[in-house]
């Protein structure tokens, strides 16, 4: 899906971190499990993954941080599945960009969530 919409994300090399992110029910907060990486043109066991492997809810959102290939004569290798029991806490309503993300890299694509997302899947135990 994300090769449909994004042509970019395309070229062999490319990396796609994949991470779970869910409401925590016990803070206004929610929680942040990465999953695994893939590499575009490396074919892996991560790619097998699926949802119900990872624990999916209805409710559960995917974040998916694409990092470009670093260059057209250089191919980074094939990427590994991270710790799954790595858990990342987020406070509701803190901007992506104050995140550190995968490899060393920053997301910064605006505010991350809102109450809203709370009322579905997990119940919501906050204010």
């Amino acid at each position: 899906l994300v090769k449909q919409v994004n042509p970019e994300s395309r070229r062999r090399g490319t990396i796609f971190d994949f991470a779970l992110v869910s409401p925590d029910v016990r803070s206004p907060s929610y929680r942040m499990r990465e999953l695994g990486a893939v590499c575009s043109g490396f074919p892996s066991d991560t790619d097998r993954i699926m949802l119900k492997d990872c624990q999916f809810v209805i409710g559960d959102m995917i974040d998916v941080a694409i990092t470009p290939p670093a260059s057209e004569a250089s191919y980074p290798h094939p990427a590994e599945v991270g710790p799954v029991d790595s858990i990342r806490t987020v406070r509701r309503g803190s901007p992506l960009g104050a995140l550190p993300y995968g490899r060393g890299m920053v997301r910064r694509t605006g505010e991350f969530g809102s109450r809203n997302t709370a009322r579905y899947g997990r119940p919501f135990d906050g204010p």
